[in-house]
């Protein structure tokens, strides 16, 4: 398939209070391959998604701060017990956003580690929920635009992690890798293209510890090129 193009821009909208929720009681810590295997063999959970997007990237994870999102959290009613201003007094928390990429077909959310007044992380998680059977088409046009969507909301990661969710809980896991050169940045319309890879969860734990070799099991690859509207500066 030849890498899907899509020039027109996203109109990125910031998260309201009633569109963020925090998902409680999951312990981030690194597992076992054993332990990952067995997640990845269930059907589909939020806390196995990002238990597993956490073992993987750990050693990666680096501290960024955004005040917006840290000043919306403060709006998140109830939540204010739970907020503190010590990276060290609280554990690594998930918020879960419900994004404006949506339609009769799907739904995408997308997912931040939050510890005391600091993001955590080292790539963008994101889930898309399938209401029905998708084509590669489709599939491509929405990571295309969870893509625009992360830049657009200026996010630090040039690499997405994504759950793709189908109606009866099963899942596949979509890795993304942006490419974006520094010397096409400018203050709008910047292109981006993206390599799109999909794995099946079980594949995917027995690469990434080691037991497979990626070279010997394919994974279904595509390509995606776009634009974003805002300056991509913060790349360089």
């Amino acid at each position: 398939m030849r890498p899907m193009r899509i020039n027109d821009l996203l109109k990125y909208r910031f998260p309201s209070p009633e569109e963020v929720y925090f998902l409680d009681g999951v312990l981030f810590e690194p597992l076992t391959p054993d332990q990952m295997l067995q997640l990845a063999s269930l059907p589909y959970r939020d806390d196995y998604f990002l238990r597993l997007a956490y073992s993987v990237s750990y050693r990666s994870l680096r501290h960024f701060i955004d005040e917006d999102f840290i000043e919306l959290i403060k709006k998140i009613p109830h939540d204010s017990s739970n907020f503190t201003s010590s990276v060290t007094e609280i554990p690594i928390r998930c918020l879960t956003i419900l994004t404006n990429l949506k339609s009769p077909l799907y739904q995408v959310r997308e997912m931040k580690w939050i510890k005391g007044t600091y993001l955590l992380g080292c790539y963008g998680m994101y889930t898309i929920q399938w209401e029905f059977d998708y084509s590669e088409e489709l599939l491509l046009m929405v990571a295309t635009r969870i893509v625009q969507y992360s830049l657009e909301s200026c996010n630090p990661y040039k690499r997405l992690f994504i759950g793709l969710i189908e109606p009866d809980n099963r899942w596949q896991l979509m890795l993304v890798n942006m490419s974006i050169s520094p010397f096409l940045m400018q203050d709008g319309g910047s292109p981006v293209s993206a390599l799109v890879r999909v794995y099946d969860p079980t594949t995917f734990v027995k690469m990434v510890s080691g037991e497979l070799n990626p070279n010997d099991f394919p994974c279904q690859e595509l390509r995606l090129i776009t634009k974003v509207a805002v300056s991509l500066q913060h790349f360089k």
